[in-house]
Formats: structure tokens, C-alpha cells, sequence
């Protein structure tokens, strides 16, 4: 049986001080969630890292063959 293969992607992002941080982070995620990306890690931005709206998102899905 073969092994599963898996592609990455790492994607910054800043939330709108603005607006509602989990709801944007949520939205954000279910746009990738919808292309088969799901959520592997996440890192607060290590250059701010007492600011919560700049994010490190390291995403995976299974490489289609």
C-alpha cells in the first residue's frame, strides 16, 4: 500500500484590528478548508510576538496524484 503524500503551505496574515479576530480567522481557514487545506500549526508573527493579529499559518492537504 502506498503512503499518503501531503503538500504545504505557509501563508502570513494580519487581521483587521477592526473587526472580530476569530470570525476573520474562521472565514480565512474555511476559504482553504473548501480547497481541502486543512490547519496544521499556527505561530503569533515571532517578529510581534505580543501582537495576536499577525499569523503564521502552516497548512496541509493530501497531494492528489
Amino acid at each position: 500500500m502506498p503512503l499518503p503524500r501531503y503538500e504545504y503551505q505557509i501563508i502570513e496574515i494580519e487581521l483587521d484590528r477592526r473587526a472580530n479576530r476569530h470570525q476573520e480567522l474562521v472565514k480565512t481557514l474555511n476559504t482553504f478548508g473548501a480547497e481541502g487545506w486543512r490547519l496544521h500549526e499556527y505561530q503569533v508573527d515571532p517578529m510581534r510576538p505580543h501582537n495576536e493579529r499577525h499569523l503564521r499559518l502552516l497548512l496541509e492537504r493530501a497531494h492528489a496524484r
